[in-house]
C-alpha cells in the first residue's frame, strides 16, 4: 500500500511488532509529545500479554529504512461486533499516534486515510484517551468527532519544593508532619528506587501493598486480576531500564509499608500507589505523593498528571482539571443512535479504569 512519499505497513501480529521494536524505540525518542504509554516499554509487553483479545492494527509509516509515524490499533471482535480502538487501553490513559518532528501534516493525513479505511471492516472505531495536543485532533478527518473524555487534574508546583510545602493546606501539612513524627518513634521511612536488576522482586511488594489497600476498603483492586500482574512484571523492568519508571519501596521497621509507581518522562505520571493500612494514624498515602513531587521537582519536571479521576485527594494537592479527548466516526454516531445503542462497552472488565 503507498501513499504519497510514504510506504504504509499495517503490523498483525506480534512476532513482527516484536521486530519492528528497534524503529519504534528511535520513533518513540524523536516525539517529545509522547507518555511513556506510548512507549514500547509499554505497548509491547501489553500486546504480548492481551494478544488474545483482539487482532493488532499497528499502522507504520516508513520513509525509506526510517519510521516517520505509528498509530498502534487493535480490532476486538465481541458478540458478532467488530471494534477499533487503541492499543493498551484500559491500562493506558493516554494514547496517540506517534510521529517524528519533521514528518509534517502530510504523514498525519496518510495515517488518517489509512484509518478510515480500517475503520470500515469495524463497525465501532474509538480512539479514547487522546491528550489535548494530538495531532489527530489537530488534523482531524472529515466525518470524525472529537468530545471530551475523562478528566486529568494536574499540578504544577513549581520549582521550589519548600515553597510548594508552604502553600499546602494546612490540615495536609500538619498530617504529613505528623505522620513522619510517628513512623519516626519507631525507626525511619527508608526510600529506595527500584532498579532493572532488582524489579522482578520489588514489584511483588508493589502488588501486595496496592492489594493491601484495596482490600481494606473491601475491594480487589486492579492488580488482582493475574493478567494485569502479568503485564507490569513484564513491562517495570524495560521501564525502569529506559528511565520511564520510577519504582520507589518505602521500608520501615524491616518491612516494606509503601510503594509509589511513577510513570516519568517529561513530566510525571502518578499512576499508581499502594501502602500497609494496618499502620495506624499514618497517611502513608499522603506521605507517597509528597515523595512523588519532591522528586519531580528535584528532576525538574514541571507537571505531575495525576491521571484519570476526580478523586477529592488531587485537588488537596493543588490540582487543576484538564481533560483527554474521544474520537469517533460521526456516521457510527448516527447509526447507534438510530438503533438506540449509547456509550461503548470496555475491553476488559479486568483493566484498569482509575488511576487510584
Amino acid at each position: 500500500m503507498r501513499r504519497a512519499r510514504h510506504r504504509v505497513e499495517v503490523i498483525t501480529d506480534v512476532e513482527r511488532l516484536r521486530a519492528f521494536e528497534p524503529e519504534w524505540q528511535v520513533l518513540f525518542a524523536s516525539d517529545p509529545r509522547a507518555s511513556p504509554f506510548q512507549s514500547p516499554d509499554w505497548l509491547l509487553p501489553w500486546s504480548e500479554v492481551f494478544a488474545g483479545h483482539g487482532t493488532l492494527r499497528v499502522v507504520v509509516l516508513w520513509e525509506g529504512a526510517r519510521a516517520m509515524l505509528c498509530l498502534p490499533l487493535q480490532q476486538i471482535d465481541r458478540a458478532g461486533q467488530r471494534r477499533l480502538g487503541w492499543l493498551g487501553e484500559g491500562l493506558s490513559d493516554y494514547l496517540d499516534l506517534l510521529v517524528t518532528g519533521d514528518a509534517g501534516e502530510g504523514a498525519v493525513q496518510t495515517s488518517w486515510a489509512v484509518l478510515r479505511e480500517l475503520a470500515g471492516d469495524a463497525e465501532q472505531t474509538e480512539l479514547t484517551d487522546l491528550p489535548e495536543n494530538s495531532p489527530l485532533l489537530r488534523c482531524r478527518a472529515a466525518g470524525w468527532s472529537a468530545r471530551g473524555g475523562a478528566v486529568c487534574p494536574k499540578l504544577e508546583p513549581g520549582d521550589d519544593a519548600p515553597a510548594f510545602e508552604r502553600q499546602l493546606p494546612a490540615w495536609l501539612a500538619r498530617n504529613l508532619r505528623n505522620s513522619q513524627r510517628r513512623l519516626g518513634l519507631c525507626g525511619t521511612l527508608d526510600w529506595r528506587l527500584v532498579t532493572p536488576a532488582d524489579a522482578s522482586a520489588h514489584i511483588q511488594d508493589f502488588f501486595v501493598l496496592h492489594g493491601a489497600r484495596w482490600r481494606a476498603r473491601g475491594e480487589p483492586g486492579v492488580l488482582d486480576h493475574p493478567g494485569v500482574q502479568a503485564f507490569h512484571r513484564a513491562a517495570a523492568p524495560r521501564l525502569i531500564a529506559h528511565g520511564l519508571l520510577e519504582l520507589q519501596i518505602a521500608s520501615w521497621a524491616g518491612r516494606a509499608v509503601a510503594a509509589a509507581y511513577t510513570l516519568v518522562r517529561r513530566q510525571a505520571y502518578l499512576y499508581l500507589n499502594g501502602f500497609d493500612p494496618g499502620i495506624e494514624g499514618v497517611s502513608l498515602g499522603s506521605l507517597a505523593i509528597s515523595r512523588v513531587i519532591q522528586r519531580a521537582i528535584a528532576d525538574g519536571r514541571r507537571t505531575i498528571d495525576f491521571l484519570r479521576g476526580q478523586e477529592a485527594y488531587k485537588y488537596a494537592w493543588g490540582a487543576r482539571d484538564t481533560r483527554s479527548y474521544v474520537l469517533q466516526q460521526e456516521t457510527r454516531l448516527q447509526d447507534q443512535a438510530a438503533r438506540g445503542e449509547t456509550g461503548s462497552a470496555s475491553p476488559s472488565s479486568c483493566w484498569r479504569t482509575s488511576s487510584a
